[in-house]
């Protein structure tokens, strides 16, 4: 195990941990949202499959172990840094002829998007709650944040309480505050009026190639906002599972069917 430094378009320093094997296939884990690559649904999937393959855990600027800053995050710098990170992961391992992404969240974006150019490297995709919808998912969260005292906000009714004009409002500030970072809103011009299953048609991978894993109680991306994912994509839907897939129960009714599908 070795931490590796690459740099994105901007000359930023990232960083990530890759292991090496001999075998011609690696996985490359892509996190989410304000996370790192030490996620806990990652070394579960890890540590089932470091002693086969060849896999490298990065960090996006301003996370984790990587320089940089947050608050200039997009889906198109991520996306970017994603192809760097694909890049470096090949350099250190040059042997590899195929490469498998494991993502959450909203690093299913950034898988999506790209794949929208030909990349001889991805065979396989294993996306957790993909955070596709942008353009109704900012609405959603942008309710709950108004509405902070009320439990009772839902995907089902938050567009009672939106308010296009508070929304417009709202995205024309030049920043905001969050737990650990400021974030510019470049993030929200960008997606606007973007939903990320859009893409899923013009990918360059066979969609049966891409397996998705939700959650009936996702309340953070809930699975009625993935409302146009193809049939040919493979999914593992759970009753219980919260936005991480990280409580043991959880992790052992999806982890043999993941390692299967990365396997095959």
């Amino acid at each position: 195990m070795q931490i590796i430094e690459f740099k994105n378009f901007r000359g930023d320093l990232l960083r990530g941990v890759v292991t090496k094997h001999s075998g011609s296939k690696g996985i490359i884990f892509v996190h989410g949202f304000e996370r790192n690559c030490y996620e806990y649904k990652f070394r579960n999937i890890f540590q089932g499959i470091k002693d086969k393959y060849s896999t490298f855990r990065f960090d996006f600027s301003g996370c984790g172990l990587s320089e940089g800053k947050f608050e200039d995050f997009t889906v198109e710098k991520s996306t970017l840094e994603f192809d760097s990170a694909l890049e470096a992961f090949k350099r250190v391992c040059p042997q590899l002829k195929e490469i498998v992404v494991v993502g959450h969240s909203i690093a299913g974006c950034m898988v999506v998007n790209s794949l929208q150019e030909k990349n001889k490297f991805i065979s396989k995709v294993v996306l957790f709650a993909p955070a596709w919808n942008q353009e109704e998912i900012l609405k959603y969260y942008f309710v709950r944040g108004m509405y902070k005292d009320k439990k009772t906000i839902t995907w089902d009714n938050y567009k009672r309480f939106f308010s296009p004009l508070k929304y417009k409002l709202f995205i024309k500030q030049k920043k905001y505050e969050r737990k650990a970072h400021w974030l510019k809103n470049d993030y929200f011009i960008e997606n606007i009026e973007m939903d990320y299953q859009d893409l899923l048609s013009t990918v360059t991978i066979p969609l049966n190639h891409i397996l998705v894993v939700q959650s009936l109680v996702d309340s953070k991306v809930p699975i009625v906002s993935n409302n146009k994912v193809p049939k040919e994509i493979k999914q593992i839907i759970l009753r219980k599972a919260d936005h991480d897939f990280e409580a043991p129960s959880d992790v052992k009714q999806y982890l043999g069917k993941v390692m299967k599908f990365i396997s095959g």
